[in-house]
């Protein structure tokens, strides 16, 4: 019943966790050669990383070594507040700076065809991946909760 000890369970994990690693810098590499002064570099790749995970943990948690682990099942739902929170903060400051600043603050550097391009793709991917977090992050404790339920009186995940 418990996958925390099964092996093939974490080379899958690990598997996946390689899957993100590369989504994330397939989709940071165009950012990483053309606007190496990024500020929010590290807040994009936590949310791809996020993203990636808690959807999957939303819908293959049976396949996962945390599968049947309650402390982590209750973990999640205790600190995902704070979660929303870090996660809605990067979202408005990046829109923050672009309100304020402009785009050109951190693509001046770049031709005008290009700066716009880039600026579209760095929009595109910010909020996609920051909006598929946050949306991940309120969903997922509700998930857990279910699970520890399903857990206790049906005997299943």
């Amino acid at each position: 019943m418990s996958n925390i000890r099964n092996p093939k369970i974490w080379t899958v994990e690990i598997i996946w966790w390689i899957m993100t690693a590369i989504v994330a810098v397939l989709v940071m590499l165009p950012i990483y050669t053309t606007t190496p002064d990024f500020p929010f570099k590290a807040v994009n790749i936590a949310y791809i990383f996020i993203a990636i995970t808690f959807t999957r943990y939303i819908f293959l948690l049976r396949h996962t070594p945390f599968a049947w682990s309650i402390p982590f099942k209750i973990i999640i739902p205790c600190t995902a507040l704070i979660v929303i929170v870090l996660l809605g903060d990067g979202l408005m400051e990046l829109q923050n700076m672009l309100d304020e600043d402009g785009f050109l603050t951190f693509l001046s550097h770049l031709d005008g065809d290009t700066a716009k391009s880039m600026y579209h793709y760095i929009r595109s991917e910010y909020f996609f991946f920051g909006v598929a977090s946050l949306i991940c992050a309120v969903i997922l404790p509700i998930r857990m909760i279910v699970s520890i339920w399903r857990q206790k009186n049906r005997g299943t995940i």
